[in-house]
């Protein structure tokens, strides 16, 4: 936005450093990436986007499985951190 010139990324190297820093992945990888980036910044809210994925119905399904399978488990992380 400032005119700057900016070094170009090597895109896959780029694309691995932000799925390392993103939750990606399984349920399981997705909580682990959570709660790990709470554990090492200290936070305890997050705010989520959700990918959109192509189709209301998909997208719907990715918003349910978060809150069915990935959330409880970082709820629980945060509990534990909390005591």
């Amino acid at each position: 936005m400032d005119d700057r010139p900016r070094p170009r990324r090597d895109p896959a190297a780029y694309t691995r450093h932000l799925c390392r820093l993103h939750p990606v992945g399984s349920p399981a990888d997705c909580a682990g990436t959570m709660i790990e980036t709470m554990r090492r910044t200290g936070i305890r809210h997050l705010i989520l986007l959700v990918e959109a994925s192509g189709s209301d119905a998909a997208t719907l399904r990715n918003i349910d499985r978060l809150g069915r399978e990935v959330l409880p488990a970082v709820r629980a992380a945060a509990a534990d951190g909390e005591r």
